[in-house]
């Protein structure tokens, strides 16, 4: 991505973000957050490193699953690196380089890139679950229907261009280009885990499920340290919606459209715009935070 683009998706964030508050009132916001309670804060030791725990195991499955056995600190060091980047890059693209991680540990692009792949189909899909039983139960008329429509395409887009001949191929012919050689083995790879490893795949999905289970549950504790309990269960349907529309890539990490939708569906049940934009204040500060200690530590080790 061009510095260019960046600087455009970071203005596009700082705005957003700015309406956000404007809407919201410093006041109100700052009012808010210094009545932070910083014990409830503290549980998040726990449900943090649980939830990346999670995340590399259910990719150490898939990478076992094709014969290839890397260690769980290993596949933790990779997650969390290419997680980290991601959240400084558009539509979380950064996490793009656990491919190139796998790559450097031997394993060929293509298969690397279907593992990558597939187990961002599966979050999605278990995302999008979730995220429509929230749709049905918080959102009315348009925005039901609004919201449905981008799930509605989003998807099966996701699923056609993943797993359809023609989908592959237009990848290889208008993206790759050149490239596409490098990525032989992707399909074979693909379509094995899928036929031969139906099992790890609903294992994946399972882990998938609880991982963001245990998510709901640090954004539920963080509502509970701003002395604010919305109920865990509307918090279980709230999160998957707003990572799905902040994957629209128009700013960094979905950075200000997250918050925002944070903002309008918790209205939705009525909790104070203070205090849901505090709470994902809050939520994505903690995530930069683990982010940029890990990248400072990488590019200094490196």
């Amino acid at each position: 991505m061009s510095k260019v683009k960046f600087i455009l998706k970071a203005i596009v964030s700082i705005i957003i973000l700015g309406i956000v508050i404007k809407y919201i009132g410093i006041d109100k916001l700052y009012q808010t957050i210094i009545g932070l309670n910083l014990w409830y804060m503290s549980l998040l030791l726990i449900t943090l490193p649980l939830q990346f725990l999670l995340a590399t195991y259910t990719l150490k499955l898939l990478v076992n699953s094709i014969g290839i056995n890397i260690g769980l600190l290993k596949t933790f060091r990779y997650f969390i690196r290419s997680y980290s980047l991601g959240l400084f890059a558009p539509a979380k693209l950064g996490e793009i380089s656990f491919i190139y991680f796998l790559n450097k540990d031997g394993i060929e692009l293509g298969k690397a890139s279907a593992i990558f792949v597939l187990d961002k189909i599966i979050t999605l899909i278990t995302l999008s679950m979730v995220g429509s039983l929230g749709i049905f139960i918080l959102l009315k008329g348009e925005q039901r229907i609004v919201i449905l429509a981008f799930l509605g395409i989003i998807i099966p887009l996701v699923i056609f261009v993943t797993l359809s001949n023609l989908g592959r191929e237009i990848i290889k012919r208008y993206i790759l280009r050149k490239y596409a050689l490098h990525f032989t083995g992707f399909s074979k790879t693909l379509f094995y885990l899928i036929k031969e490893k139906p099992y790890i795949l609903l294992l994946n999905f399972f882990l998938a499920l609880s991982r963001w289970c245990v998510g709901a549950l640090s954004v539920y504790i963080i509502f509970l340290a701003f002395n604010h309990n919305p109920g865990f269960f509307y918090v279980w349907l709230i999160l998957p919606l707003t990572i799905i529309i902040s994957l629209v890539p128009i700013t960094i990490a979905g950075l200000g459209i997250k918050e925002g939708t944070a903002v309008l569906l918790f209205n939705t049940i009525n909790v104070p715009p203070s205090v849901s934009a505090s709470v994902y204040f809050t939520f994505t500060a903690i995530n930069y935070i683990i982010a940029g200690f890990v990248c400072i530590y990488y590019l200094y080790k490196k």
